[in-house]
This record gives structure tokens, C-alpha cells and sequence, in this order.
């Protein structure tokens, strides 16, 4: 009566193994989602590496071999890069006297001027300054942009000069000279 049971699992084992044929993917398939997969993990490092670019563009600039990389980029891609040229600043007139900030005697302030000789806007540099007596050095610091500057500018324009002032706690009569050195 009916069909044996052997050809009965035959035909269920048989239309299973077609229905799953029908919905398995293929080696296409594959590939191709792969392929899509690694094209979009390219972009997402591209655009992280252009984020990271972005927000640390200054930081970059002040690096020369950074900088001649960047700049090969821009003349690509069409865009400008703040300028970081050590060579087209100076700094003029270092003076020193007793503190007009600090009334207490055993400061004194220290001033110059930062000059931008180039035709171009320049980032604000780090600023090294030494502090010398009668026989030695007393001491030194770095200053970054945001310890003499008030606000957030970042560049200081072309053929322009701006007024730096510290106030250091050395009595005026120890200090016998002043250098202050850009620096990036």
C-alpha cells in the first residue's frame, strides 16, 4: 500500500536538499559582500585618518617632514595650509623689569616683541625663554601660544607684530639678560 518507506525518505531528504539549495549562498555572494565589507572598513579608516588630520592640523604643520606630506596632499585636493615657518619670525627688544603685575619686589616681568616678517600668517610658535644673572643661568621655560596669548588666535598675520609679557617670581636686580627663542 503507497510508497515504500525508503523512497519516501529519498524524495523528503531530496526536496529539503532543494529548498536549502535555493536560499544557501553561492561563492558570488560571498565575494561580493566581502568585497563590500572591505571597501566600507577602507573608507571608515580613510575618513578616521582624515578626522585625525583635520583636528591635528596645526600640531602637523609645525613638523617639516609633516608638513612637505601635507602640502603634497593640498596640491591635490586644492586646499591651503597654515604657514609654520620659523624663519620669518623674531623676536626683538627683550627687556626686564620689576613687576608692575606682582607689587611684592621678588617678581619681575620680562617683555619682547614677536615679529612675522613673511608675507604670509604664521602659527604662534612655542616661545623658550632664559632668564640669566651675573654668572649663570637662573632658569628657563617654554611658553606655549595659550600661555601669552588671551583668547584663541592661532596665527599671527602677515607682516605683523605682537606683545609678549611674562611675569616670573626672580627679583629684577638678579636678572642680568633675557633670550627668548621660537620654537614649534
Amino acid at each position: 500500500m503507497g510508497v515504500p518507506l525508503r523512497e519516501e525518505e529519498n524524495s523528503v531528504t531530496e526536496r529539503a536538499n532543494k529548498a536549502q539549495a535555493q536560499f544557501a549562498p553561492t561563492a558570488t555572494t560571498h565575494s561580493i559582500a566581502s568585497i563590500l565589507w572591505i571597501l566600507g572598513c577602507l573608507v571608515l579608516a580613510l575618513l578616521l585618518a582624515a578626522q585625525y588630520v583635520m583636528f591635528n592640523l596645526e600640531t602637523l604643520v609645525k613638523n617639516p617632514a609633516n608638513a612637505q606630506r601635507l602640502q603634497t596632499v593640498c596640491s591635490i585636493a586644492a586646499c591651503s595650509l597654515p604657514s609654520a615657518d620659523l624663519t620669518a619670525l623674531t623676536i626683538t627688544n627683550p627687556s626686564h623689569r620689576s613687576s608692575q603685575i606682582k607689587t611684592t619686589g621678588t617678581f619681575s616681568d620680562i617683555s619682547a616683541i614677536l615679529n612675522n616678517q613673511s608675507t604670509k600668517a604664521q602659527l604662534y610658535p612655542n616661545i623658550k625663554v632664559s632668564v640669566y644673572g651675573t654668572d649663570n643661568l637662573i632658569g628657563e621655560f617654554i611658553a606655549a601660544p595659550n600661555d601669552y596669548l588671551l583668547g584663541k588666535p592661532s596665527q599671527l598675520a602677515a607682516s605683523n607684530n605682537r606683545q609678549l609679557l611674562f611675569t616670573i617670581p626672580v627679583d629684577n636686580a638678579q636678572i642680568r639678560e633675557i633670550t627668548m627663542t621660537p620654537l614649534y
